[in-house]
Formats: structure tokens, C-alpha cells, sequence
């Protein structure tokens, strides 16, 4: 879509809501990319499977006050920010997602995910790798769960973990060629 300070995609308000099966990304083109690719606002029941969610998009995935969000078997690459924030929102989860190539290699991104004032979110079986980042997890006033992960090939420039909060939960992750 154009033009790139927009989003992509933004929804606000819906229940069950479904979204399945499609690719969605900024246009090449001139000006600086500002624009996410998908932000939900106020939604509950949320299904997004089978997504391709690609930059210049800064984020993947956005959620504010919503809830019950589940991301899965998807893609989100490319993008110079982050995958997935979130702001006010509780049981938001992204399984079996292949994340790569976020940040760009003179600058960096900020993180895999950003949560701010978020409880419940899952991060499960995903792939996360080839990015340039500040932090994996950046985390203020929330909670997160990183379970059955791969994280191969990333450079982290600040911290792995940046977290202010109720805490983290790590389970049987495993991190290959990071520095």
C-alpha cells in the first residue's frame, strides 16, 4: 500500500475478528517509511493466521487495548522497528511465526517485541533470526512467556532482555550464532 506513513491495515473495534492467508507491505518508493502493516485498536478475538507481514512497515503487528489476539503460522520480515508491539492489551500470543530480517544493519531496530502495560503474552515455536536489534524482549508493565523458540543469527546491541515488571518466563529456547 502507499502512501508508507500510513498502515497498512488498522482495525478498530472489531470482535472475531479473521484474517487469514494474504501478504501485506509498504510500496517501494521515495520518503521515509513510518507506516506499520497491521494495527488493531480496541479489538477482542482476534485470529491472524497465515499472514506475510513485511517492512518498510516499522512493525509487523500492533495491538492497543486488545485482547485475545493469536498470530500464527506466519511471516513478518523486513521490517525497521520491531515484529510485534503492544500497548494496554493481555493475552496476546504469536506461535509458529518465522521473524526475520528486522532492524536494518546500519541502525538497528528496536526489538522482536515491545510491550508496554501488556499481561499475558505468548511467544511460542517461532523462528527468530537474521535481525539487527537493540533488545530480543522490551518490556515495561507486563509480562512475557518465550517458550520453545529459535533464535539463530541475530546481532543484539544493548541487552537481550529489557524488562520493568511483573517478569519473563524462559522455556527451552535455544539461541545459535548471536552476538
Amino acid at each position: 500500500t502507499d502512501p508508507r506513513y500510513a498502515n497498512v491495515l488498522r482495525l478498530e473495534n472489531c470482535t472475531n475478528l479473521v484474517l487469514e492467508d494474504f501478504t501485506a507491505g509498504h510500496t517501494d518508493g521515495m520518503g521515509e517509511c513510518s507506516g506499520g502493516v497491521i494495527s488493531l485498536n480496541g479489538c477482542q478475538q482476534a485470529n491472524l493466521d497465515s499472514l506475510g507481514l513485511y517492512g518498510c512497515g516499522i512493525v509487523g503487528l500492533t495491538t492497543d487495548l486488545c485482547s485475545d489476539v493469536f498470530l500464527t503460522n506466519s511471516d513478518i520480515y523486513d521490517c525497521s522497528s520491531a515484529a510485534v508491539v503492544s500497548y494496554t492489551s493481555k493475552c496476546i500470543t504469536v506461535s509458529n511465526c518465522r521473524i526475520y530480517d528486522i532492524g536494518d544493519d546500519q541502525y538497528g531496530g528496536w526489538a522482536f517485541f515491545e510491550l508496554t502495560n501488556t499481561s499475558g503474552f505468548i511467544a511460542e515455536k517461532c523462528e527468530l533470526s537474521t535481525s539487527n536489534l537493540n533488545n530480543i524482549l522490551y518490556a515495561s508493565n507486563g509480562d512475557a512467556e518465550l517458550r520453545n523458540n529459535l533464535f539463530v543469527g541475530n546481532r543484539i546491541k544493548q541487552c537481550a532482555f529489557s524488562l520493568t515488571g511483573p517478569g519473563l518466563v524462559l522455556d527451552d529456547n535455544k539461541f545459535d550464532g548471536n552476538t
